[in-house]
């Protein structure tokens, strides 16, 4: 079952990743890092709203259900646009181009432009005909869906233990939902490293700042202080130079 909870995009989407590192740190200050996972672990939160129909349906579907294994729509992801309608009985859909995301088997959310609707489906390889494509859908669409719907991959998962429902009105009211990602269904995307991204053999990130959040350095000086305890306090310095930490965050526009 495909969660029918979407953001509301008032308030960031949030998608967290998780990293398992183990550091070895020499007396020089030199790390050495192992990596305990392949890909880290993802874990996405957003608020959602419900008002009209949802209203009493999502909570029927979190309710009970935190450790069941669940379906979210992966809202992290760049979506496909629907460029022609999709009517109920339709094989297939039209759009604007296939997503990073995109493989021939995946399961995908269709989305109407209102986001009131969705139908859960598997898709096939796309067809370019002319300047557009056209998709084989599993079965057939069981709703209208018009032009500029979304199409959206969904992740397995599972809901946080804890989920607050918070009421404006007797109809309207909010979720703040956080879901797991499956470990090993995450969609990574790596590009391949190329000398151009390397600074002493090191991946580079080419990310500029976002000067709202200011760049800040913090340094750290390598030595150590001794206390024989009986008036004698000695310093010694392994190490002749001092660590350097950046600390930014990346502008939206990257």
């Amino acid at each position: 079952m495909v969660l029918s909870a979407r953001p509301n995009w008032s308030v960031p989407l949030e998608e967290t990743l998780s990293f398992k590192t183990q550091i070895f740190t020499s007396r020089a200050g030199k790390e050495t890092r192992f990596s305990n996972r392949t890909f880290p672990r993802q874990t996405i939160g957003f608020e959602a709203l419900t008002l009209r129909d949802d209203f009493y349906q999502l909570p029927l579907e979190i309710r009970g259900r935190n450790a069941d294994l669940l379906q979210i729509t992966d809202f992290t992801q760049q979506p496909m646009t629907l460029t022609q309608d999709v009517l109920a009985t339709d094989t297939s859909i039209t759009v604007d181009g296939p997503a990073d995301w995109f493989q021939s088997g995946t399961q995908v959310v269709l989305w109407s432009a209102d986001n009131h609707s969705k139908i859960l489906t598997t898709i096939s390889a796309p067809l370019l005909v002319g300047d557009e494509y056209v998709i084989q859908i599993s079965g057939s669409v069981d709703t209208n869906i018009l032009t500029h719907g979304r199409v959206y991959t969904v992740v397995p998962g599972r809901l946080t233990k804890t989920t607050n429902q918070t009421f404006y009105t007797d109809r309207y009211a909010s979720w703040n939902i956080d879901f797991d990602t499956l470990p090993g269904t995450e969609i990574v995307e790596r590009s391949a490293l190329t000398d151009d991204l390397c600074y002493f053999d090191v991946e580079a990130l080419l990310v500029k700042p976002d000067w709202m959040f200011q760049p800040r350095t913090g340094h750290t000086a390598g030595f150590e202080n001794v206390d024989f305890g009986r008036g004698i306090d000695v310093t010694f310095r392994p190490i002749r130079y001092n660590s350097c930490l950046l600390y930014t965050s990346p502008s939206p526009r990257d």
